[in-house]
């Protein structure tokens, strides 16, 4: 279990975190929902060691390999979504490119580089690239934006996949998608915490 103890984190003087915690399971998906400036960001970034607190801990990641999503798409322009994909994985491992580029339907984009893709095949290529690297944990933040609605389907069903043996945190402010992939749905900027199944919201 992943487990955040009393943290607080302040920026510009000002509380983003304040005597927060929280604990998630080793397994499952588990949504942080709430409106932007609410924190969500924040903790996944608490999470890969971006962000340090002030005060308090974080327990339970270590030997846990993270795959990471942000909100930029922190793609090189100057490779090929093809060779964007081959970075993240080792030599052994090179086969699997075109494969995660056919599962999130760029395989016909393989040789364009990012500066030739639309914004929406962009944030596929970042989320192929995401899914490729693996790990224990992965780690979305609000991964299906510019996503037209049957694209967003598709897509979610292969980070449903690929994710299913793992420990999925996604944050997204929309709660269609916190019902479609999540088991467990955290409404943060409430005292105390809003912990509800999913099954718990569709009643």
């Amino acid at each position: 279990m992943i487990s955040i103890r009393n943290i607080s984190i302040k920026f510009n003087n000002e509380f983003i975190l304040n005597d927060f915690s929280l604990d998630i399971p080793e397994k499952g998906a588990v949504c942080l929902f709430a409106p932007s400036g609410s924190g969500k960001t924040t903790i996944l970034r608490l999470l890969c060691g971006l962000n340090q607190p002030t005060s308090g801990s974080v327990s339970g990641l270590e030997g846990k390999r993270l795959a990471v999503l942000f909100q930029e798409n922190r793609l090189l322009p100057h490779l090929s979504a093809l060779d964007n994909l081959k970075l993240v994985l080792s030599k052994e491992r090179q086969a699997e490119a075109p494969v995660w580029l056919e599962k999130l339907g760029l395989g016909a984009d393989a040789a364009k580089t990012p500066l030739q893709l639309s914004g929406g095949m962009n944030r596929r290529l970042a989320i192929a690239r995401t899914l490729a690297y693996g790990g224990d944990i992965y780690l979305l933040d609000e991964p299906f934006q510019g996503l037209d609605e049957d694209t967003l389907r598709q897509t979610m069903k292969v980070v449903q996949d690929a994710c299913k043996d793992s420990l999925l945190i996604l944050v997204t402010h929309r709660r269609e998608e916190a019902q479609a992939l999540c088991d467990r749905i955290i409404t943060l900027g409430q005292r105390p915490l809003q912990i509800l199944s999913v099954e718990e919201i569709k009643k």
